[in-house]
């Protein structure tokens, strides 16, 4: 790509529709919060549901998974562990600026979004772009992929481990997501454009 190609980053833009989420529990009984989302093509499959309690009950963690407005739950609800909130809507971008990792599918959305506050990531692609997404964040440093094919229990946890324990993750998170924010957005591309037929006009 020569130096016609201009490149913005990700627009991070508020969702209005976003409720409200009580953000001052996520750290009442646990230190560490860890959000899961896995978009619109897994939320509605409560066997990955159950396979992350499995993994993730007794650890000393705070959860926020976000299970889908058309998920209904109720077979779920006997076993859902303490330390689960479950919501159907989170506030994702507001909810990304107080956790300390990030269980996803991988989307290019969520992904920008996740590295531009600075979150490392523990990936699950699915399809489409995913797995190519997935493989560019883990080896840039930032986030450890887990092949849907191979997922149990044991598996999640411990790549959800490895990201919470050690700092390299969160700190190759933070240099991407510098590099985002530096790159100016919607507002950059507008300009650009702009710029670009002002010198045309000329």
């Amino acid at each position: 790509l020569d130096h016609s190609f201009i490149f913005t980053g990700p627009s991070i833009v508020p969702r209005k529709d976003a409720p409200s989420f009580p953000f001052e529990q996520l750290r009442v009984l646990h230190p560490q919060a860890v959000y899961i989302s896995m978009g619109t093509i897994l939320n509605k499959d409560l066997e990955f549901y159950k396979l992350c309690f499995a993994a993730f009950r007794d650890l000393p963690v705070q959860f926020v998974l976000s299970s889908g407005n058309y998920t209904d739950m109720e077979p779920l609800a006997s076993c859902i562990p303490d330390n689960f909130i479950i919501k159907p809507y989170i506030p994702q971008l507001e909810m990304l600026q107080h956790v300390d990792a990030f269980v996803t599918h991988a989307g290019m959305n969520s992904t920008s979004e996740a590295l531009y506050y600075n979150v490392p990531q523990v990936m699950i692609p699915l399809t489409s772009d995913q797995p190519i997404v997935a493989s560019r964040v883990q080896e840039l440093g930032a986030g450890v992929v887990v092949d849907k094919n191979e997922l149990t229990p044991a598996s999640l946890r411990a790549a959800l481990l490895e990201v919470l324990s050690h700092p390299t993750y969160k700190e190759q998170a933070h240099v991407i997501g510098e590099s985002l924010r530096q790159a100016g957005g919607y507002r950059h591309a507008a300009d650009t454009i702009m710029s670009h037929f002002s010198t045309i006009e000329k």
